[in-house]
């Protein structure tokens, strides 16, 4: 189970690597988001794909800074999509840290403890029923074992048998 602490310290990183990752998107005002969403619901895309490339040509696709809604040159835009490609990797790389050592690690330890409590529980089980079983020695068991019939014997003699 982990601590409010532990939890609070991963909220924070959290909270810290948002900020770092989209300081942009955080600092904009509802106009600003507004006209984003204008922009991003006007573009549309033709694509072309052939044996060697992949091409797409992006038709009013307006740079987000530019209140005059200026469109974009073919060349910047190519090199802001190569940027925002290597943005990208290096983000999903982030991600598989964060959701490996950040989210599912407390899963996997708890998983990995638990099977260990259970398999300690059963192996413990088994050693108390073998000690059970093996308690008494053989010698101890034959002694018991003459002293009963001896007993026997002494009962079925007053009894009146005789063999």
């Amino acid at each position: 189970m982990r601590s409010q602490q532990e939890i609070d310290m991963d909220n924070q990183e959290y909270m810290d690597w948002l900020y770092d990752s989209a300081p942009e998107l955080r600092n904009l005002t509802g106009s600003e988001l507004s006209g984003a969403i204008e922009r991003y619901g006007a573009l549309t895309y033709e694509k072309n794909v052939t044996d060697k490339s992949v091409e797409l040509k992006l038709n009013h696709f307006y740079d987000a800074f530019n209140s005059a809604l200026e469109p974009v040159s073919q060349k910047a835009m190519a090199e802001r999509m190569d940027s925002r490609q290597a943005e990208n990797n290096a983000l999903m790389q982030e991600i598989k840290e964060l959701l490996v050592n950040k989210k599912w690690y407390y899963s996997i330890f708890d998983g990995i403890d638990a099977l260990y409590v259970a398999i300690s529980h059963s192996i413990t089980d088994h050693i108390v029923e073998l000690a059970e079983r093996y308690e008494d020695t053989l010698p101890t068991l034959s002694a018991l074992v003459d002293d009963y019939e001896a007993r026997v014997k002494s009962h079925l003699e007053r009894m009146g048998f005789k063999w």
